[in-house]
């Protein structure tokens, strides 16, 4: 009789720890975790990652792919060139994503696909001033880079062996220490991050400040790998400044040849402006109207159309009645193809801009500034504007005379097809991989 009343005293008691709040959302966030389908989300406080391979495929050299997001932007266009181009050498792309808000597509061309969530780092955080208020340019350079990513890549690197290490971003820069010598370790940098968020603010763009560091820190993340990838020329001066111009090389990304003819262009030429929802561009684009809006001679003789997922990014758009917004593009080519000509005013330097590489690469007439193609090596006046002032001034001189868009449209190809023959991705690769002369891991270990 005792022990049983015992025992509904102990039930009772365990029952009432239960219904307690803290009791409670621990054994809710327990049955998550162990109903969680990895594919439709997973619960915050689970460290297990997605694991997608393809069993039809496998080859003998494997590269490890480390990037923080899955997305439709110039970032992932580079990702996206660089993996099929080694698919082109040989290897087998193995993806790890890495992020805290949640899994993204695998792509069809990765052999296989990891989801590792950021839980422990402090993975978006920005430091603040004092009165916490402007985020500055004090991040160390693996802050967002979680031991869970470290251990994660450590077990598979000991299961799968791989060959070659390509890690985007230099906040990713310490995976690179998982690896031995007998692992190529190749940084593709994006952008120069020391100092960015002060470049930013020097132009009034606070609402894009995101990772910044210091030279030192920056420096540190770059010596961890075998070659640094920048992404146009500026920016590999600046690099090989750090860590020796041996360990750089200027690829950028180089979409293949849309080469647009016409036989004539309107009375009224399409002015098209092309972008994503980054929200420089949303300035970039308001500076730009402003001074389109107001000046006669480029309202009157041009219909400016603007594209692209900076449309969903432009808040009430009937403060521009001189744009028509095209809205978001499944395709870029029927976009082009109605524009007469093509005009980039971005007045940031940051690494490689997607607006005027892509422009070329479709043959059209173009102007934009030196700031958008620095460090590409362009020549013609109307692809190196000082500032907007020379953009409203190139675009008058258009206005004018039409006949100079076929001049230079002739000038985007001409352009094009040496950048093409310069950054032949394939042939770059292929040159550090023979001079670095890397072992496989099997080498090694017989």
């Amino acid at each position: 009789m005792k022990k049983n009343i015992l025992a509904r005293w102990v039930w009772r008691w365990v029952k009432w720890v239960a219904a307690t709040p803290p009791c409670a959302a621990l054994i809710d966030k327990l049955a998550q975790a162990n109903s969680a389908n990895p594919r439709d989300g997973l619960p915050r406080e689970v460290l297990l990652p997605l694991i997608d391979i393809d069993p039809r495929r496998g080859g003998q050299k494997k590269a490890l792919v480390v990037v923080p997001y899955v997305t439709d932007n110039a970032y992932f266009n580079l990702v996206e060139y660089l993996d099929k181009t080694l698919i082109d050498l040989g290897y087998d792309i193995h993806a790890v994503v890495h992020n805290g808000e949640g899994i993204a597509a695998r792509k069809p061309w990765w052999t296989s696909y990891y989801y590792v969530r950021a839980t422990t780092g402090k993975f978006l955080s920005l430091y603040r001033d004092k009165g916490r208020k402007i985020p500055i340019d004090n991040h160390r350079v693996d802050d967002w880079c979680g031991p869970e990513l470290m251990q994660f890549v450590a077990a598979l690197h000991g299961f799968l062996k791989f060959d070659l290490c390509v890690v985007h971003y230099v906040f990713f820069s310490k995976v690179f220490e998982v690896f031995d010598h007998s692992v190529a370790k190749w940084l593709v940098t994006h952008d120069v991050y020391s100092e960015r968020n002060a470049r930013l603010l020097r132009h009034d763009l606070e609402r894009s400040l995101w990772f910044s560091t210091t030279l030192e820190e920056e420096k540190k993340g770059l010596m961890r790998a075998d070659q640094v990838f920048a992404i146009q020329e500026a920016e590999a001066d600046f690099f090989a400044g750090l860590v020796g111009r041996e360990r750089v090389v200027t690829l950028p990304w180089m979409p293949a040849k849309r080469y647009i003819q016409r036989q004539a262009y309107r009375e009224k030429p399409i002015l098209g402006y092309l972008a994503s929802d980054y929200l420089n561009n949303v300035k970039v684009f308001e500076d730009f109207y402003r001074r389109f809006a107001a000046n006669p001679v480029l309202a009157e003789h041009f219909n400016l159309w603007v594209g692209g997922r900076i449309c969903t990014a432009i808040e009430k758009r009937k403060q521009y009645p001189k744009a028509r917004f095209c809205g978001v593009l499944d395709e870029v080519g029927p976009f082009y193809a109605q524009c007469d000509l093509m005009v980039n005013p971005d007045f940031f330097e940051s690494g490689l801009k997607l607006k005027g590489i892509e422009a070329l690469a479709y043959g059209m007439p173009l102007v934009t500034t030196i700031q958008a193609t620095r460090g590409l090596g362009l020549t013609d006046g109307f692809h190196t504007c000082a500032d907007l002032d020379a953009v409203c001034a190139a675009l008058e001189a258009i206005a004018q005379d039409h006949t100079l868009l076929g001049t230079m449209a002739e000038a985007s190809r001409r352009t094009y097809d040496n950048l093409c023959v310069k950054y032949d991705a394939k042939r770059i690769l292929e040159r550090v991989i023979a001079d670095h002369g890397y072992p496989k891991i099997w080498d090694d270990a017989a």
